[in-house]
């Protein structure tokens, strides 16, 4: 079998210069499509749901938090989770307000700058609760 290498640092490679940005978020899992649908109104409301794992929270490092899912304080967008690193060399750069609610990632002068909003989670599990009939 070949060997395949894939160089680190796609932004430097040649020929990316037309990638404005690449998004990634890790927080798009199925969970996430259960709780933004039971936000919406469906499923049993009997369901407890319980959001648990780590963000950042307006400091460097990443805290952990637990949030109960059907508690009426409980919100969630769809953005929350979603990365955007920008390519510091393209032709047409993205502008950072193209996405709001997500973090916003690029470099300048060989430093990496961030731009993360209030709440933003890097790890989570849900763990849903179904009471007996």
């Amino acid at each position: 079998m070949g060997r395949k290498t894939i160089p680190a640092g796609f932004f430097s490679q040649p020929d990316t210069e037309n990638v404005s940005a690449v998004i990634a978020n890790p927080e798009g899992t199925i969970s996430k499509f259960k709780r933004m649908g039971f936000l919406a109104g469906f499923g049993d409301r009997r369901l407890h749901m319980i959001r648990n794992g780590q963000a950042y929270c307006g400091s460097l490092d990443p805290e952990n938090f637990v949030r109960q899912v059907n508690s009426p304080e409980y919100n969630e967008t769809w953005c929350e989770g979603l990365s955007v690193f920008h390519n510091p060399r393209a032709k047409h750069p993205l502008s950072q307000d193209a996405i709001p609610g997500a973090a916003h990632h690029t470099s300048r002068d060989g430093r990496i700058l961030c731009r993360l909003p209030p709440f933003h989670p890097v790890g989570s599990l849900t763990f849903t609760l179904i009471p007996k009939q």
